[in-house]
């Protein structure tokens, strides 16, 4: 699922945390240290490759905001069939997700192995993850939480696009700096600067935005506007967004007047429009977060102009999921409609690199061709911006 778009294209629509009620349990690991893990970023999210027995790869976003392991029915049921998974027996578990709770059963995997990282036992959640899965080109079979590094640290390289685990409490780079993590919190929490003010906020690889801040302490300017559309594990919803009345200030950085995800209620969430300058280390159980950059410049973050809905990309083009403006209504899209051509080219390849281009170099529409029910139709899509 994308939203479509602004000058970030990455940052519009997002994955958010899996908040479990409860602690997180430690899993049995191996203790030596284990070299690089095999993984594949896509849009800065890190995509772990996991096998679990003979049956592989599955695909785990690797997800700091959640504190437990989740994977989809897909996988689950021909484990369960097989013998190679079983029913934990435990009651469903409650997750916490922003304005919404479920339940979701157990199940345990004896092991699940990313390249040569073993983790035996893992009781994993049961979660469908097609509406996370859309958000980007490639499925995802599940998520790789934080209950699988609570023994040991993790290692999330986004520049290098590298990620390891570390021995917990092991001598730290000699460059960078140290944030302590909020006690008792249950996730990785640290607390930065925003407009001159300290908030407490999840450091969240599974978000691909820049901020995010309840909206009754967030420190905003201007008016609020309908940009964005957030994907939860389960379901679609709306989101406000504005620009931030001051800058963010992070291990060396400056984010000036970054854009602010506006929640309705819940805690901060920081992520990828500002993790993805850092070499990231995390360390619960020593209860230490460490970030390492090599930018020491500013980071100008720019506006949003939107064609105003938000998209699924699929073969035959851009299937419209929401309209998030008036100018996609009066252009008479609707969600179902599917976009067969942007500018006279396909739309399923030129969205990707094209569109934050046109979004970009001044012009006021786009030519498109819409198809529905069967039909096409040429039509011209407005470009807005939305946010200055």
């Amino acid at each position: 699922m994308r939203a479509c778009p602004s000058r970030r294209l990455r940052g519009l629509v997002s994955a958010m945390a899996l908040f479990l009620m409860g602690p997180a349990t430690g899993i049995a690991v191996a203790a030596e240290p284990l070299p690089d893990l095999p993984v594949s970023q896509e849009g800065f999210r890190f995509l772990a490759h996991a096998w679990t027995g003979a049956r592989g790869p599955y695909r785990l976003l690797v997800d700091t905001g959640s504190t437990r392991t989740l994977l989809d029915p897909r996988v689950l049921e021909p484990l369960l069939r097989g013998g190679e998974a079983t029913p934990s027996g435990e009651p469903p578990t409650p997750v916490l997700l922003p304005g919404h709770k479920a339940s979701l059963r157990t199940v345990r995997i004896p092991n699940l192995r990313v390249g040569p990282k073993i983790w035996q036992d893992v009781p994993t959640l049961e979660n469908d993850f097609a509406i996370l899965s859309r958000m980007g080109s490639t499925a995802i079979d599940g998520i790789a939480g934080m209950d699988l590094f609570l023994g040991s640290r993790l290692v999330l390289d986004f520049p290098a696009a590298r990620m390891a685990v570390e021995e917990s409490g092991a001598p730290l780079p000699g460059v960078g700096f140290r944030f302590p993590l909020e006690p008792g919190t249950g996730g990785p929490r640290i607390r930065i600067e925003v407009a001159g003010r300290a908030f407490p906020v999840l450091l969240d690889s599974g978000y691909t935005g820049s901020l995010a801040l309840p909206e009754s302490i967030a420190p905003f300017v201007g008016r609020p506007v309908a940009a964005n559309l957030l994907s939860l594990a389960d379901r679609l919803v709306g989101s406000r967004t504005a620009r931030a009345s001051g800058d963010l200030t992070l291990a060396g950085i400056t984010f000036r007047q970054p854009i602010l995800e506006l929640l309705p209620s819940g805690e901060g969430l920081l992520g990828l429009e500002v993790l993805r300058h850092f070499t990231v280390r995390i360390d619960i159980r020593a209860q230490i977060a460490h970030f390492q950059t090599k930018r020491t410049e500013p980071v100008t973050v720019p506006g949003i102009r939107s064609l105003g809905f938000a998209f699924s990309p699929t073969p035959a083009g851009l299937r419209i999921e929401a309209v998030l403006d008036g100018s996609s209504g009066r252009n008479g899209l609707r969600r179902g409609d599917v976009l067969t051509h942007l500018d006279g080219e396909p739309a399923a390849q030129a969205w990707r690199e094209r569109l934050p281009e046109w979004l970009n170099d001044g012009r006021s529409s786009i030519a498109a061709r819409r198809q529905r029910d069967g039909r096409s139709q040429d039509l011209t899509l407005r470009i807005a911006t939305l946010l200055e």
